[in-house]
């Protein structure tokens, strides 16, 4: 990001703040208490605006509950990769100890 874009980017988030300072308490309370932000990524450290988005609470929810059944599945495949990997292990090395015996 060059200087200009961060002088640009600060003077934004000026403009931002004073308008937020301006609001009622009300509406900043509901706000807060109906609209998330969501990192498109799941990295909450990636505050790129580009990663960004505004959900409702039942939207975050979904992704949410998205995100969980992608990370089952993800650990699920892996742990039967592992299973099919060892038990391979296990044949290969029966089939080693029987070679060795029976010349």
């Amino acid at each position: 990001m060059g200087l200009l874009d961060e002088i640009m980017q600060e003077a934004k988030d000026d403009v931002l703040q004073e308008e937020w300072d301006k609001t009622p308490e009300s509406a900043k309370q509901l706000i807060r208490d109906t609209v998330f932000i969501d990192h498109i990524n799941d990295d909450p450290y990636d505050n790129r605006v580009e990663n960004l988005r505004w959900v409702t609470p039942l939207q975050n929810s979904n992704y949410r509950k998205q995100r969980e059944k992608m990370t089952a599945k993800t650990k699920n495949k892996n742990k039967n990769t592992a299973k099919t990997n060892k038990n391979q292990n296990r044949a290969k090395t029966k089939r080693d100890l029987s070679q060795r015996s029976n010349p």
